[in-house]
């Protein structure tokens, strides 16, 4: 079976929000079911449990729209940090799920940088990108906050796992090292190599190989 890649840019609609500033906000019905793998980030939301939440125009655009897209929602009663929504899109199909996030707000830029379907499965590799905005700190003005996200989603029960590398963040102090520009990178072009320092002697790298899509993020120091 040939692969079945995926590129797909983002640059965060701010024309969006203009263009839709002026639609109110809708309330609906929706579930979002994903089981994080990531450590400290770990979340399990019941796939049974129908929760009542009032949609933003932005939301309201991808809950209508079966593409790819990444915003911000902030805390609420549900949830006590803000949270980073992420819609996958394949076929017609979508699915939303969300990562415990107050630093990475509202991203300027995201990107597929692999997709693939296989049997019910969808793999992707997503890229995140936002200028340091949930701060006092003068000196993280221009600084970025970037991570990477690897997701399985099944199609079948619409539900997904995930894990997260933050390769930048000037208000966690993670410098990137990544020799390669993220939102360049082309699988055709052999494994994506992130190297970030996390201070001191913590220096780590960890690898894509989209040859091996299904094991996700290979690290090598972590």
């Amino acid at each position: 079976m040939m692969p079945i890649l995926f590129r797909i840019i983002l640059f965060l609609p701010l024309g969006l929000l203009a263009q839709k500033g002026g639609v109110s906000n809708t309330t609906l019905s929706v579930q979002n079911n994903a089981v994080s793998v990531n450590g400290s980030d770990s979340l399990i939301q019941d796939s049974a449990k129908q929760i009542i939440e009032v949609l933003s125009p932005v939301e309201k655009y991808y809950r209508e729209h079966a593409e790819f897209g990444v915003y911000t929602k902030p805390a609420t009663s549900q949830y006590k940090r803000a949270r980073l929504y992420i819609q996958l899109a394949e076929n017609g199909k979508t699915h939303l799920f969300s990562i415990h996030d107050s630093l990475c707000i509202n991203p300027e830029k995201s990107k597929v940088l692999f997709q693939k379907m296989e049997g019910d499965s969808v793999f992707s590799l997503i890229a995140i990108d936002a200028f340091s905005k949930a701060t006092d700190n003068p000196l993280c003005d221009a600084g970025k906050e970037t991570k990477v996200v690897y997701a399985r989603w099944s199609t079948k029960n619409n539900k997904s796992k995930f894990k997260q590398r933050t390769v930048s963040s000037c208000l966690r102090g993670i410098t990137n090292l990544t020799a390669t520009d993220l939102f360049k990178w082309n699988p055709d072009s052999g494994p994506l190599e992130l190297n970030y320092h996390k201070g001191g002697d913590l220096y780590i790298q960890v690898i894509f190989n989209p040859k091996d899509f299904h094991i996700g993020f290979q690290s090598t120091s972590e």
